[in-house]
């Protein structure tokens, strides 16, 4: 990341923790997989926190295209994206530095469930290997759908438009990879299919199974939706 890309970053960081979502969005994840974590954890007597995960693989396809429809897209409306074009940044260091922000954003989130995972660690006996995996599952997972946000804000100057485009394309993709969806389909298509899906590939890092074809497909997505945001802003600056 360039010092312009870092600049940036920060200072999105910053008007991030000023604004009143950053915190509804953080209480309010937490409180409904709170709730859920707590409830199926006493009542099914596992070491696991694998409904918390499942659950949010749907909220994150919900929350993410809330928090990142405004990235571009109010700067558009509010005017002050034609300020930030005549700055000397190029495109890789406005869309880099914003994806950061959000990461960021994603990281201090995440760090809010530790607790819960320091609690299983004290009364259960978890797999430590199963539980870090779970937790980059999802990190992977958020960040990939923080390349489609970025993306989709890129292409609206209207944030409501930016919010809807990623949340049906994203809800699209993680029903790619269940099998209510799946069982509907050819069996030799079933393997394709579910290959697109991002949550297929999250489900498996959070069963512990790590490979590089997981690890490749995440980070492929994340650099293609870059470039291709790179590239909706530099085909509407020229």
């Amino acid at each position: 990341m360039t010092t312009k890309a870092f600049i940036i970053a920060k200072k999105e960081i910053k008007l991030y923790l000023q604004s009143p979502l950053f915190y509804v969005f953080s209480a309010s994840l937490l409180l409904i997989t709170l709730w859920v974590f707590l409830s199926t954890f006493f009542v099914n007597n596992q070491s696991t926190m694998d409904p918390l995960w499942n659950l949010l693989v749907f909220l994150f396809s919900l929350f993410i295209p809330a928090i990142s429809m405004s990235t571009i897209a109010e700067e558009k409306k509010s005017g002050s994206w034609e300020v930030l074009l005549t700055l000397p940044v190029s495109e890789v260091d406005i869309v880099v530095g914003k994806f950061f922000s959000l990461f960021s954003f994603i990281l201090i989130v995440m760090s809010l469930y530790l607790p819960m995972a320091i609690t299983l660690l004290i009364i259960g006996q978890p797999d430590i290997g199963v539980l870090f995996t779970s937790f980059l599952s999802m990190i992977f997972l958020a960040s990939a759908y923080l390349s489609c946000g970025l993306f989709a804000s890129s292409l609206s100057s209207q944030p409501t438009t930016a919010f809807l485009i990623s949340l049906i394309f994203l809800i699209l993709n993680t029903l790619l990879g269940q099998d209510s969806f799946l069982s509907y389909l050819p069996n030799f298509f079933q393997k394709l299919v579910s290959f697109l899906s991002l949550s297929w590939h999250a489900q498996h890092l959070s069963q512990g199974l790590v490979s590089l074809s997981d690890l490749t497909f995440f980070l492929s997505w994340i650099a293609i939706f870059l470039t291709v945001t790179i590239l909706s802003i530099r085909l509407k600056r020229a």
